[in-house]
């Protein structure tokens, strides 16, 4: 029997209802050719094969969908940096492509606090200058830096949900 709504992977014989890439390999989805209850359980029926007879190859990896991070998510091409930077719309973002950079300046900001804390303390006496070396230090840039990149991490969990909405939001105006 066939449902005109199944979808079977190329590359792994999965088969599912809606979505365009498969849930357990990732594969880009064909439709289904001829549905069987069997197949999609797993069952006797035996995968198709990549190329075989009737069945179209994978897509290449570079073909499967890129993030959007820093990208133009209104389709289009690739915006360059400083197209990016003077987007007034903001349809497309920049923080995504530095978030590196910031978490790099970041730790070179709380090294340089550091090594002042160091120089402080021996500037007060030898033995507060030891204990900001030994215990002050390690603590406070061991915290530091936990924190920052904790705080980066959220902005780029924030762009993805960004991302993973106007994909939801996309399919689902293709389904209408």
């Amino acid at each position: 029997m066939v449902d005109p709504g199944t979808k079977s992977c190329p590359q792994c014989g999965h088969a599912q209802v809606g979505g365009e890439f498969c849930e357990v390999c990732g594969t880009r989805l064909v439709a289904a050719a001829g549905f069987s209850p069997t197949a999609a359980a797993g069952g006797s029926a035996p995968p198709p094969s990549a190329g075989g007879p009737g069945m179209a190859a994978p897509p290449p990896y570079a073909a499967q969908p890129q993030p959007m991070y820093g990208g133009y998510p209104g389709g289009g091409q690739e915006r360059g940096f400083f197209a990016r930077l003077f987007d007034f719309s903001f349809e497309s973002f920049i923080t995504p492509t530095i978030i590196k950079a910031l978490f790099i300046i970041y730790l070179v900001m709380v090294a340089f606090i550091a090594i002042a804390m160091v120089i402080v303390g021996f500037t007060q006496s030898t033995l507060v200058g030891i204990i900001a070396l030994i215990i002050g230090v390690p603590i406070f840039g061991f915290i530091y830096i936990l924190v920052g990149r904790v705080w980066l991490e959220l902005v780029i969990i924030f762009f993805r949900i960004h991302e993973n909405t106007e994909t939801l939001a996309a399919q689902k105006r293709a389904a209408r």
